[in-house]
């Protein structure tokens, strides 16, 4: 009798290391350390804009990040339900563009980028400046041909810029929380590098 107990005690002991004691979340859950919740960009924390007056809506507008190039300017903005951008707002003669994309609903936009789904929209002002803005609560992702040859020369907010094109001269700007923009950041330079 003594043999059966041992023998079942130590299969218990057996199945309780192998199934393990913590419960575990599920075998595709990332461990929670490692896993990044990113913060909404309307929860990020605004910053002023220098230089040239805001537009006329700027109460509905919360500014995230602002880059300065030698014959433009563009401002990455966000609302209750939307993203967007505004190249040389306020201040040029020539006028600007401005690209507003809302959030994709469920079920809606892609995942081209952690922290999606993301909607894109793309234009040109009436300089040649173009611009593709892809949106999501979390991030924003902008591709931008400045028409200037050179890399912008201030760049303030949440915002990290990369140069992604020589010809024409196309600057990634991508908006978000620190975590969330390297995710993005270094899902982007995979891509490019796979191409």
């Amino acid at each position: 009798m003594a043999d059966s107990n041992r023998a079942w005690v130590f299969g218990a002991a057996l199945l309780f290391v192998l199934t393990g004691c913590v419960s575990s979340g599920g075998p595709h859950e990332p461990h929670p350390s490692t896993a990044h919740h990113a913060t909404p960009l309307a929860r990020l924390e605004p910053i002023p804009l220098g230089g040239t007056p805001p537009p006329e809506d700027a109460g509905r507008l919360t500014f995230l990040a602002e880059l300065s190039f030698p014959h433009s300017r563009l401002v990455a903005y966000v609302t209750e339900d939307t993203c967007g951008l505004l190249t040389d707002p306020g201040g040029s003669a020539d006028g600007g563009n401005r690209l507003e994309s809302g959030f994709p609903g469920e079920g809606q936009g892609s995942d081209r980028y952690p922290g999606g789904p993301y909607g894109t929209v793309s234009g040109a002002d009436s300089s040649g400046r173009w611009a593709s803005l892809t949106c999501s609560r979390n991030a924003m992702v902008i591709d931008y041909v400045s028409g200037d040859a050179e890399a912008p020369g201030q760049t303030r907010g949440h915002a990290t810029v990369t140069e992604v094109a020589d010809n024409p001269a196309t600057t990634r700007i991508v908006v978000g929380d620190t975590g969330l923009r390297e995710r993005i950041s270094r899902q982007a330079a995979a891509a490019a590098h796979r191409t």
